[in-house]
């Protein structure tokens, strides 16, 4: 499991403020059994509470295994897991944040065995469990709902293709490892609002490739009050979300999924006037959110009209 010249996989903890749940993380990645080295590397981002020290007990149990990126100052989720990507020194990469934890032993044994066997996927994921903690059902977002599995809320398939991704289903953070082949660091619009991160850089590891699907729980989320997805609003996760889609028409291979791009933006635009936050809003603010839902609508249907032109 252990050997630093030749890592195959580099698992990427991304941490702040999780007392309650990193020591969890950690030991379930310490369980997996494998054939194969992996490395850990930690970053923590200025933790404020008892997270750091309980990081640094596992550092130094396992000094030659687990690597700890430690910060002065508060960079954010995305700069924060960014160092830790650019530290990696594995082939495969899989993410992890420090609530979470993964539920099957030889969850990541299954998927470096698909991978190293079919070069031609970019990556692969597994369902999850959801986990709802006390307190989360006053929270802000309630992508979750009261699910208990991711499935039951995205529509996943064996063979996942980015027209999919565009579509919102989310892939569980812990869930997925990809090949350590991926710019990261020029992501379009990352510091507009920084949110819905996991998903654009998902839209950049897939692009013009595919992912594997595994219909198993291998991991858990736990929904609580505290985390990222909670201290925002929904509205602004789907106006984040609508920026990332609008900065995608300028990119290269997304722009000529224009037609999915239009219909996942109408349906973020359908979503954000029917919420209850927007009932609030100046009655000129919902209008100009009309306009774009109808200006969307147009786009798409333009492009489904030319799709079937002569």
């Amino acid at each position: 499991m252990i050997d630093a010249e030749n890592v195959l996989v580099s698992v990427l903890i991304v941490s702040y403020n999780q007392e309650d749940f990193i020591e969890k993380t950690i030991k379930s990645i310490l369980a997996q059994e494998t054939d194969f080295s992996i490395e850990i590397i930690i970053t923590d981002d200025a933790s404020t509470d008892s997270t750091s020290s309980i990081i640094e007990n596992f550092q130094k149990q396992h000094p030659k295994l687990i690597r700890v990126l430690s910060s002065t100052e508060n960079l954010g989720p995305y700069k924060n897991g960014l160092r830790g990507y650019q530290a990696a020194r594995g082939k495969y990469i899989t993410w992890i944040d420090g609530d979470d934890a993964w539920d099957h032993p030889k969850k990541l044994q299954a998927q470096i065995d698909f991978l190293e066997a079919n070069p031609d996927f970019t990556g692969c994921f597994h369902d999850a469990r959801i986990i709802h903690q006390a307190g989360t059902a006053a929270s802000n977002n309630r992508a979750q709902g009261d699910f208990k599995l991711y499935s039951q809320f995205n529509e996943y398939r064996e063979e996942f293709y980015p027209w999919h991704l565009l579509k919102r289903n989310i892939i569980p953070t812990a869930s997925l490892v990809f090949r350590n082949n991926v710019d990261l660091q020029n992501l379009p619009v990352v510091n507009s609002r920084g949110l819905s991160l996991n998903w654009l850089m998902q839209l950049e590891i897939i692009k013009g490739g595919k992912f594997k699907y595994f219909n198993e729980p291998w991991s858990i989320y736990n929904d609580h009050p505290l985390g990222v997805s909670k201290k925002n609003k929904l509205n602004d996760f789907k106006r984040a979300n609508i920026e990332i889609l609008n900065a995608l028409l300028e990119d290269d291979y997304y722009s000529k999924l224009k037609r999915d791009l239009y219909e996942s933006m109408a349906n973020e635009y359908l979503q954000l006037m029917l919420s209850p936050e927007s009932q609030d809003l100046p009655k000129a603010e919902f209008e100009a959110l009309t306009v774009s839902y109808l200006e969307s609508c147009n786009n798409l249907a333009s492009q489904l009209t030319d799709s079937h032109g002569d």
